[in-house]
């Protein structure tokens, strides 16, 4: 089944937002990386060191790395869909099923985008943090990464609605790589 994407003509500097949160997403992953071979090593070297890889990785590293690429995935529209009805719709019915989807979209989105900014703002005021063997280490801070990529997939959302409403042709369907 062949599939396409429907990327979304956004402001250049919506775009450079986006490249530059996917490219904090590949540092973050070089980091774990690093992260991870220098406890390995100090475990060899200094048994009992610890860098505390196992927290930092799970309530830090892989927060970032799940969530920073998510307003790149919004704006080339490159998550997982089901164009069954949209392949057999022509015209009208088309733009209208599209502008229906993306303004579903947009709201769940708005809706997520709030919940996950009050849990955040709860998160911060009460300064979270997870206690380890030998330290306490704060946590609120990658909860904001949440509520950040949703807002920005929620602008791309709303850009690709605004476009399929007028019926621009800022929406450009485009064969996915590979």
């Amino acid at each position: 089944m062949e599939s396409t994407n429907r990327s979304v003509d956004l402001p250049p500097s919506l775009r450079l937002v986006h490249r530059i949160l996917l490219g904090a997403a590949g540092s973050v992953l070089v980091l774990m990386m690093l992260h991870i071979c220098a406890e390995a090593f100090l475990r060899a070297v200094l048994p009992a060191y610890t860098l505390h890889t196992l927290a930092i990785v799970s309530t830090w590293y892989m927060i970032f790395l799940t969530f920073l690429p998510l307003p790149y995935v919004g704006e080339t529209h490159g998550y997982m869909s089901v164009e069954l009805v949209d392949r057999v719709l022509k015209g009208l019915a088309r733009r209208l099923l599209r502008v229906f989807v993306a303004a579903l979209s947009a709201g769940y989105l708005a809706i997520l985008a709030y919940l996950t900014f009050t849990e955040a703002l709860d998160q911060t005021q009460v300064r979270k943090v997870m206690e380890t063997a030998t330290t306490y280490l704060p946590i609120w801070p990658p909860v904001w990464t949440l509520p950040l990529a949703l807002g920005l997939m929620l602008i791309c959302e709303l850009f690709r609605l605004f476009h399929e409403g007028i019926g621009k042709n800022s929406v450009k369907d485009v064969q996915p790589h590979g």
